[in-house]
């Protein structure tokens, strides 16, 4: 059971699930995958703050990728380079949710859970809400640099520089800091 707060902003949700079908061994699997999504667009403006998370521009991403192939090449360790992107599953779920006002939502009635109808209290940046983005962006951006790595001149993009290992053996490599 909830506490809700008098001015607390009451929002639904809905389920978003999609059967997959994928081939393992020659052997077709399916299994669902499903999201619970806020409706967020009925959020009053009051009950969220900062929207915008910032998205790499694709000229900066092209160039950089270039810019670091040629760098690697030019001085010998091509074969070392590694370039990554990566999927966080379930991304917004581990962001805290900051809201000035607390966000009850009511949990769809077609749902095989015990929770089905009920008002719940949103603790969490998940899809659908106002915030979320800005959230999880600002969230990853200090994990990001707090493991070492350094915006570019596009906010989005991010390098890390060698580590003391590598310098000391390298002593001419990359002097120049964040």
């Amino acid at each position: 059971e909830v506490d809700i707060n008098p001015d607390a902003v009451r929002i639904y949700c809905h389920l978003l699930y999609k059967e997959k079908h994928e081939f393992a061994d020659s052997v077709q699997v399916s299994r669902v995958s499903c999201r619970l999504a806020a409706n967020g667009n009925r959020q009053p403006a009051d009950s969220y703050g900062e929207t915008h998370a910032s998205t790499a521009d694709s000229t900066s991403r092209v160039l950089a990728m270039a810019a670091f192939q040629a760098h690697a090449l030019k001085h010998g360790y091509i074969d070392r380079l590694k370039i990554s992107d990566f999927d966080v599953h379930g991304a917004f779920l581990h962001v805290k949710l900051n809201s000035p006002r607390q966000l009850i939502m009511r949990m769809p009635l077609e749902m095989n859970h015990p929770l089905a109808g009920c008002w719940v209290e949103v603790l969490k940046s998940i899809y659908g809400l106002k915030q979320s983005n800005h959230a999880f962006d600002a969230d990853l951006r200090a994990v990001i640099t707090s493991a070492g790595f350094c915006a570019t001149r596009d906010p989005c993009i991010y390098v890390k520089n060698h580590s003391a290992s590598y310098i000391a053996a390298n002593p001419e490599a990359h002097k120049e800091r964040c």
